[in-house]
C-alpha cells in the first residue's frame, strides 16, 4: 500500500484529497498517517492513524521537541507496518526525516512533496535557516520522486528544474467534481466576500479584512475555517449580522461557500518570505468557480490576477482593503469573475486528469514495482 504521511489532518488537505482520488479510481490500497494537533478534531476513518500529543499550530521552531518524537512515532509505524508498505509519500520537512531513514533501512522507495518551504514557513533564521534549507534540499534531490507547488519554487529553492528530472510540479489545481457545476456569479446585493482557510494571525490580512468589513454593512464577509483567529471571528459574527463565521469546513463546504459569494479573498503579507513565492488553492479554486479575487501586490498571485484581470491586487492594511471595498462597482466584479472562468476553461479544466491521474499515477505505479 501507500503511506501517506502529513503532520497535520487529513481531511483538510484539499491536494491530498486530489492523490487519494487518483488511488481510489486505480484501486491502489493506501493509508494515511497524521497529527492530531490544534484545535480541530480529525474525522477518522479505517485509513488513518493518528499520533496524539498535543501541539500548537505555528508555534515554529518552538515545536521542535515536538516534531523529534512525532519523527519517532513515524518511524516506529512504519517499521511496524513494513511488510504492507509499497511506497511512502512524505509532505513537508517535518515528516520527510524519518520517512528518510526508513526507506535507507528497508529499502521502501519515497516521495518528498514540499507543500512550503520549511525555513520561510516556520521563520528559522540566519544559520538555522540555511542549514534547514541544506537539508530540505538534500531531501528533495535524494527521494525517489519530489514535488513542488509551483515552477517558482524552484528558484525559491536554489535548484535548477533541469538538474532535478525526477522532480514534478503538481500545482493545486481543485477537482471539477469538488463543486456540482458552474454558476455564474450574480449582482446580488450587498456585495458578499468569501474566505476559506487557515485563521492565521497577521501575516493573512485577516484582521485588517475583518476590521474594514465590520465598518461596512453595506458589504457580507462570509468566512469559514480554523485557526488562531477563530475566536475573533465567532465574536465579530455575534456582533455584526453581516458577518458570517462558519467554523472548519470540509473543501467541498468550503468551495460552496466560496461558490456563494462575487468575490473570493487570498491575501499573502510579505512578511512571511514564503509569501513571495506564494501557490494558494485559491488562486485555483477562484477560476474554477468563476469568482472575482482580491490578493496582496508584490506577491506571484498579484501577478497572474493583474495579467489576466481577474481580480485585484492590493497593498497590505486595513485602510488599502477598506478604500478597496468603498470602491467596488458590480459591473467590474461581474466582468472579473468571467475572465476568471474563461482562463480556467483553457488553462486548468483538464490539469487534474493531465497530472494527477496522469504524471502522478504514473509515477506511483512506477515505484511500486521497484
Amino acid at each position: 500500500m501507500v503511506v501517506f504521511i502529513r503532520s497535520y489532518l487529513r481531511h483538510v488537505d484539499g491536494k491530498l484529497a486530489k492523490y487519494l482520488k487518483v488511488l481510489d479510481e486505480a484501486q491502489i490500497p493506501y493509508h494515511f498517517v497524521g497529527w492530531e494537533r490544534g484545535t480541530v478534531p480529525a474525522q477518522k476513518s479505517s485509513h488513518d492513524t493518528y499520533y496524539s500529543r498535543p501541539a500548537a499550530l505555528g508555534a515554529g521552531w518552538r515545536s521542535l521537541i515536538g516534531i523529534f518524537f512525532w519523527n519517532l512515532f513515524v518511524l516506529r509505524w512504519l517499521l511496524k507496518n513494513n511488510r504492507q508498505v509499497d511506497l511512502v509519500h512524505a509532505i513537508d520537512l517535518d515528516t520527510a526525516m524519518a520517512v528518510k531513514v526508513y526507506a535507507a533501512l528497508c529499502r521502501k522507495p519515497w516521495i518528498f512533496d514540499v507543500y512550503d518551504k520549511y525555513s520561510s514557513l516556520r521563520y528559522f533564521p540566519g544559520a538555522s535557516g540555511r542549514w534547514v534549507d541544506k537539508l530540505e534540499n538534500y531531501l528533495l534531490k535524494t527521494a525517489d520522486a519530489g514535488i513542488l507547488a509551483d515552477p517558482c519554487r524552484f528558484e525559491q529553492h536554489g535548484l535548477s528544474p533541469s538538474s532535478l528530472p525526477s522532480v514534478m510540479v503538481l500545482e493545486n489545481v481543485p477537482q471539477k467534481s469538488e463543486v456540482q457545476q458552474y454558476v455564474p456569479v450574480s449582482d446580488q446585493q450587498p456585495v458578499r466576500v468569501a474566505y476559506f482557510g487557515v485563521l492565521e494571525a497577521k501575516n493573512r490580512g485577516l484582521e485588517d479584512l475583518l476590521a474594514a468589513c465590520e465598518q461596512l454593512p453595506a458589504c457580507e464577509l462570509h468566512v469559514a475555517g480554523y485557526g488562531p483567529l477563530a475566536d475573533l471571528f465567532t465574536q465579530s459574527a455575534q456582533q455584526h449580522p453581516h458577518i458570517h463565521y462558519y467554523g472548519a469546513q470540509s473543501s467541498v463546504q468550503g468551495l460552496q461557500i466560496m461558490q456563494s459569494c462575487q468575490i473570493v479573498v487570498g491575501m499573502y503579507y510579505k512578511r512571511v518570505p514564503n509569501h513571495l513565492f506564494a501557490a494558494p488553492n485559491k488562486y485555483y479554486e477562484h477560476l474554477m468557480l468563476g469568482r472575482a479575487m482580491l490578493t496582496t501586490a508584490g506577491i506571484p498571485t498579484a501577478d497572474k490576477v493583474c495579467a489576466h484581470q481577474t481580480g485585484w491586487a492590493i497593498e497590505e492594511g486595513q485602510q488599502a482593503i477598506a478604500e478597496w471595498l468603498q470602491g467596488l462597482d458590480m459591473q467590474q466584479i461581474q466582468t472579473a469573475a468571467a475572465r476568471a472562468r474563461h482562463v480556467w476553461q483553457e488553462q486548468y479544466a483538464d490539469y487534474f486528469d493531465q497530472h494527477y491521474a496522469g504524471q502522478y499515477l504514473q509515477t506511483v505505479r512506477a515505484l511500486r514495482r521497484v
